[in-house]
């Protein structure tokens, strides 16, 4: 990433391609067709091929580690159980 909130410790991403590009559709196409055309084996982190983004109030590398979403609803589809105490 090039701004140094999209990093981790100079080494590693902490942002997801989807939220980096901006959620335009037409270049994150663009660079997935590249890498997957690329010579070896492209790397997604799981919930990109969605759109899915980071939760950059978590620090570090958890700011990707976030749950998986399976709808865009309320709680990402896990429940619709209200809020614990």
């Amino acid at each position: 990433g090039p701004d140094p909130d999209m990093q981790l410790y100079g080494r590693g991403l902490r942002r997801r391609l989807p939220s980096m590009l901006g959620g335009d559709e037409r270049r994150m196409r663009m660079v997935y067709s590249l890498a997957f055309s690329l010579p070896g084996t492209p790397v997604l982190f799981y919930g990109e091929e969605i759109g899915m983004a980071e939760n950059l109030d978590v620090a570090g590398r958890f700011a990707v580690r976030t749950p998986m979403q399976w709808t865009d609803g309320v709680n990402g589809g896990f429940s619709t159980a209200a809020k614990r105490r």
